[in-house]
C-alpha cells in the first residue's frame, strides 16, 4: 500500500467545466470535464483522482494523453513529451455507475399517492467526488465550477449557484449554472427530481429556500425561519456577508448523514429538516441544530477551509461550537451552553477515556482512513469543547476578533490551526497556540486531584482512563484551567504537581465552574460530602450539579470512586427538577443496567431504585404537557416516564397502555412521548397490539415516526418477534439512512441484545456490501461495544472482529470497542457486589419524594 499523498502538490486546478448526461432508469452517467489548472514542476505525467470510472478519452491541451490507473485511485495522464511548469488544459470524456450506496451520485427513494419515485443526488464528502469526474479530490485543491446537467424533463435541477439557463432539447432538459466560487470539489453537488419548496429573503437579499418531496414543503417553515435569522446573525458575527445569492436547503429522503453544508445547496435528512404540529420538542430542537450548524459550515468549511484532511477538526468543531451559539441567540429558553455539557463536553470526556482514542487533529496515510474521522465524539464533540474552553480562555471579544480576522485573511483559501491561533493570539494578547496545542494534538484529558489543607490546595493532573488497568502509563502534561469558585494564583495547572495558596470561604472549593474546562476533578470523600450539602441546599447552578454528578460516574467508572458513592451523590438531588442534570442521571441508570442486566435480582432492586428516583418528576409531569411549562420540562417529561416504564410502575404501564389502544394513528399520540408509548406496545403487548404497531411502519410514515418506532419496536422481548425485526432490516422494509438506528436501538436492549448481536454475525457480508464504504461503517461494532459489559460478550467481541483489528476503515473502532468493554467488565467485577448490597439494603429509600 502506496503511502497518500496530495496530488495538489504536482498540479493545482483552477477551473472546471462539467457537462453530464444523467441516465436514472438505467442507472449510468457520462460526461465530460475540461480541467484548466498549473503544473508546479516539469513532469510527462499529470495526476487526477479517479474511482470507478471508465475514461474512454483524455488530452493535454488538446493532444491524446494515454490514462492508467494506480494506487489511491490514482488516475494518470501521461503526455508525448515533457510538459512545463504553468498553466495546461486537461479534457476527458468518461463514464461511470448510479449506485445505491449513499455517496457519489445516488437514488433516493420515496412515494407520492402509492406511486414510486426517485431522486438523484450527491454526496461528495469527503472524498467520492472521484466517483463522479475526473478532478483532484482534495480539500485545498480549490476551484470554480462551471456546470451543465442533461436529465429528463418535468424536473427540478438544483445545484450551488442560480440556474442561467435551461432548455428542452431531443426530450432532455438541459440546465446551466452560474459559475461557482472557488471551493473544494466535496462541496459541489447538485439534486434532481420532483421538488416543491417555500421561500424566505434575509434582510440582506439572500434566498433561502426549503425544498421537499411533494408534500412536504410545509413542514420545511421552521427551518426555513430559522435560517433566515441564522445567516442574518452570521453576517453580523463573522463581519464578512454570506457569499452567494441564494441559499437552499433540501430534504433527502434517503441520505446517510444528518446534513451535508454543500455550499448554497445544503441537503438534509428529512429528519433534521422537517417540523409539523406532532414534531416531540426535542426533534424541533434537533432540526434548529442542523440547520445553525450546517450554516456555520457555509463560512468556516466552505469560505476558508481546512487544508488537508488532519485538521478536519477545524470545520466540524468549529462549526458544532457555533451552532450552539447560535441557538442560544436565536431560542434563549434552550439555554444552550447549559445543554452543551451533557450533548458535547460528557460524551466527549466518556470516549476519550480510551488508551487506543485518537487525537482531535490527526494524520491521513489513506483514503479509506478519511472516513473514520468522523468521529462525533473526538472531532465534533471535544474539539467543540476545546473551542468553547478557549473561548472562556480568551474572553468573547477577543475570541470574535480573532475569527474575523481568520476569515478575512484566508476567504476563499485554506488553512490550518496554526492560522487560527496566529489569529487568536493577535486579538487576545495571549499565546494561544502553547495553550491549546496540547489539547488538540495529543489523545486524552486530565483528571485534576485536588487534596485542601487551611490555606492551600494541592493539585495534581495526570491522564483519566476508563481503566485502572492503564492508569499512570502515560506522563502528558496540559495547561489545565482550575476555574475556582475563589481566587488562586496560578489559574492554570501547567505543571503535575503544584500547591497554591488561597483564602477560605464558608464555600467548599469548587473547580471548572461552569465547566469551561475539558478535564475531571477528584475531590476526597469529605469534600465532596461538603459539595453534595451544597447542591441540597440550592447553592449550586444547573451547569455545575450536572457536572459534577456526570464527573462522579465517570470516576467510578475508572474505580476512582466506588459506585456506592456516586449513588450515595443521588440522594442530594432528590429534589432535582432540571432536564440537563436528569439526563446525567438517565445515563447512571444505563451504566447500571448494564451491570446488572443478567442478575434478576438486582434488576428488580435496581427498578424499585428508579421508580423511587423518578417518582416525584412523574407526579409533577404527568402525561400531558401543561400551559406555560418551561422549555425544559417538556424535555424532562418523555425522559422521567421512560425510567418510570423502565422500572415498571404498574401505574405508568397502564396509563400508556391505555394511550396506545385509543390511538389510531402514529400522529394521534404526543410527539414527546410518542417513543415510551411505542416501546409500552412492543414490550407489553400482545400480538395484536405488536401486529398495529408493525402496520405504522410504512414508506408513507414520517421520518420522525419511522425513528420513534425504531425505537419503540426494539423493545419487544419475544424471540419471534425480534426475528422479524431483524429480517426487516435486509429484506429493503427499512431503509438504509435507518438502519444505524434500528441496529443501536435492538444491540442496547437487554431483550434483543443477543439476537441483534447474532444477526450482525450471521449477515456481515451483507453489511459490508452495503454499507463498507459508508462512514457510518464505524457504528456497527461501536455499538455493539457500548452494549456489552460481560466477560462472555467481551470474548464473544473479540472473536468476531478480532479479524477486522487492521482493516483501515474500522480497526481503530474495533479496538476502542474492545477496550471499552474491557473497562465495563473490570467496572462489574469491582463494584457489582457492593451495588447489589446498597440497592437491597433500601439505603437509598431517602432519594425519593
Amino acid at each position: 500500500m502506496t503511502k497518500l499523498r496530495q496530488l495538489v502538490e504536482l498540479f493545482r486546478p483552477a477551473r472546471y467545466t462539467l457537462e453530464l448526461r444523467l441516465e436514472r432508469t438505467a442507472r449510468t452517467f457520462k460526461g465530460t470535464v475540461q480541467i484548466t489548472g498549473e503544473l508546479l514542476a516539469q513532469s510527462n505525467e499529470i495526476k487526477l483522482h479517479a474511482k470507478e470510472l471508465t475514461i474512454s478519452s483524455a488530452t493535454i491541451d488538446g493532444e491524446p494523453a494515454p490514462t492508467t490507473f494506480g494506487e489511491n485511485n490514482e488516475l494518470t495522464l501521461t503526455a508525448a513529451q515533457a510538459l512545463p511548469v504553468g498553466e495546461h488544459t486537461l479534457t476527458l470524456t468518461f463514464a461511470g455507475q448510479i449506485t445505491d450506496p449513499m455517496h457519489g451520485l445516488y437514488p433516493c427513494y420515496f412515494t407520492v399517492d402509492g406511486q414510486a419515485e426517485e431522486l438523484l443526488a450527491t454526496q461528495f464528502e469527503s472524498h467520492h467526488a472521484r466517483e463522479v469526474f475526473p478532478c483532484i479530490d482534495e480539500p485545498a485543491a480549490k476551484a470554480t465550477f462551471s456546470l451543465i446537467l442533461t436529465t429528463e424533463p418535468e424536473v427540478t435541477v438544483l445545484s450551488n449557484t442560480p440556474v442561467t439557463s435551461q432548455t428542452t432539447t431531443d426530450a432532455q432538459l438541459v440546465t446551466s449554472f452560474e459559475t461557482t466560487p472557488v471551493m473544494s470539489t466535496y462541496l459541489l453537488a447538485w439534486v434532481v427530481g420532483k421538488l416543491e419548496y417555500k421561500e424566505a429573503t434575509t434582510a440582506e437579499g439572500v434566498v433561502v429556500r426549503g425544498y421537499a418531496t411533494p408534500g412536504n414543503a410545509e413542514k420545511t417553515k421552521f427551518a426555513l425561519a430559522t435560517a433566515v435569522k441564522c445567516l442574518e446573525l452570521y453576517n453580523d458575527y463573522f463581519g464578512v456577508p454570506y457569499p452567494l445569492p441564494k441559499c437552499d436547503m433540501v430534504g433527502l429522503p434517503d441520505f446517510s448523514f444528518g446534513a451535508m453544508e454543500n455550499w448554497g445547496l445544503i441537503v438534509y435528512r428529512e429528519s433534521a429538516l422537517f417540523v409539523d404540529s406532532s414534531t416531540a420538542t426535542a426533534s424541533r430542537q434537533r432540526v434548529a441544530e442542523v440547520v445553525t450548524h450546517e450554516l456555520a459550515h457555509q463560512w468556516f468549511g466552505n469560505l476558508v477551509t481546512m487544508h488537508w484532511w488532519n485538521d478536519l477538526w477545524l470545520n466540524e468543531s468549529f462549526a458544532t461550537w457555533m451552532a450552539n451559539y447560535a441557538q442560544d441567540k436565536l431560542f434563549p429558553d434552550w439555554q444552550m451552553w447549559t445543554q452543551f455539557y451533557n450533548q458535547e463536553i460528557s460524551a466527549a470526556l466518556d470516549r476519550d477515556s480510551l488508551q487506543s482514542i485518537q487525537s482531535v487533529q490527526q494524520e491521513v496515510d489513506h483514503p479509506d482512513e478519511i472516513q473514520s474521522l468522523f468521529d462525533a465524539a473526538i472531532v465534533y464533540g471535544k474539539g467543540a469543547s476545546l473551542v468553547h474552553m478557549a473561548h472562556a480562555y480568551m474572553g468573547a471579544d477577543a475570541f470574535r476578533r480573532g475569527l474575523q480576522k481568520y476569515i478575512a485573511q484566508h476567504a476563499y483559501g485554506n488553512a490550518a490551526a496554526t492560522d487560527l491561533w496566529a489569529a487568536w493570539s493577535e486579538a487576545s494578547g495571549k499565546d494561544i497556540g502553547a495553550f491549546m496545542t496540547p489539547w488538540i494534538t495529543q489523545s486524552g484529558h486530565p483528571v485534576v486531584k485536588v487534596a485542601t489543607e487551611k490555606s492551600a490546595i494541592t493539585v495534581q493532573q495526570q491522564r483519566f482512563f476508563a481503566s485502572p488497568a492503564h492508569a499512570n502509563t502515560e506522563a502528558r502534561l496540559w495547561p489545565v484551567p482550575l476555574l475556582a469558585n475563589t481566587k488562586l494564583n496560578p489559574e492554570i495547572l501547567q505543571t503535575s504537581v503544584a500547591t497554591i495558596s488561597y483564602a477560605p470561604s464558608d464555600r467548599p472549593l469548587l473547580l471548572n465552574t461552569g465547566r469551561t474546562g475539558f478535564y475531571l476533578t477528584l475531590y476526597s470523600p469529605a469534600h465532596l460530602a461538603e459539595l453534595a450539602a451544597c447542591i441540597s441546599a440550592g447553592e449550586l447552578a444547573v451547569i455545575d450539579r450536572l457536572g459534577l454528578l456526570s464527573e462522579a460516574h465517570d470516576l467510578a467508572k475508572a474505580g476512582l470512586q466506588s459506585t456506592p458513592q456516586l449513588l450515595t451523590l443521588l440522594a442530594a438531588y432528590k429534589d432535582e427538577a432540571s432536564e440537563p442534570v436528569w439526563e446525567v442521571i438517565a445515563d447512571i441508570v444505563g451504566s447500571l443496567k448494564l451491570l446488572t442486566n443478567d442478575d434478576a435480582q438486582v434488576q428488580t432492586d435496581l427498578k424499585h431504585f428508579v421508580g423511587a428516583l423518578a417518582a416525584k418528576q412523574y407526579h409533577r409531569l404527568g402525561w400531558e404537557r401543561i400551559v406555560g411549562e418551561s422549555y425544559f420540562d417538556e424535555l424532562l417529561r418523555p425522559l422521567i416516564l421512560n425510567l418510570m416504564v423502565y422500572a415498571e410502575a404498574p401505574e405508568a404501564v397502564a396509563f400508556a397502555q391505555k394511550l396506545f389502544a385509543k390511538a389510531n394513528n402514529p400522529e394521534a399520540i404526543l410527539g414527546d412521548i410518542r417513543p415510551v408509548i411505542f416501546a409500552v406496545a412492543a414490550r407489553f403487548g400482545d400480538q395484536q397490539t405488536f401486529e398495529k404497531l408493525l402496520s405504522w411502519h410504512t414508506p408513507q410514515a414520517t421520518p420522525e415516526v419511522r425513528q420513534h418506532l425504531a425505537i419503540g419496536l426494539s423493545a419487544a422481548t419475544d424471540p419471534a418477534r425480534i426475528t422479524r425485526l431483524l429480517d426487516m432490516l435486509t429484506t429493503k422494509q427499512v431503509k438504509p439512512q435507518d438502519i444505524f438506528y434500528w441496529f443501536a436501538n435492538l444491540i442496547r436492549q437487554q431483550g434483543t441484545r443477543a439476537q441483534t448481536w447474532q444477526w450482525l454475525q450471521n449477515e456481515w457480508g451483507w453489511v459490508t456490501t452495503n454499507f463498507g464504504s459508508d462512514a457510518h461503517f464505524t457504528i456497527f461494532p461501536r455499538y455493539a461495544g457500548n452494549a456489552f459489559g460481560s466477560a462472555e460478550e467481551l470474548a464473544s467481541f473479540r472473536e468476531f472482529f478480532g479479524p477486522t483489528t487492521d482493516d483501515i476503515r474500522i480497526g481503530r473502532e474495533v479496538r476502542q470497542a474492545t477496550e471499552n468493554i474491557e473497562a465495563r467488565v473490570q467496572w462489574r467485577e469491582r463494584d457489582l457486589a457492593t451495588i447489589a448490597d446498597y440497592l437491597k439494603s433500601g439505603s437509598h429509600s431517602d432519594t425519593a419524594n
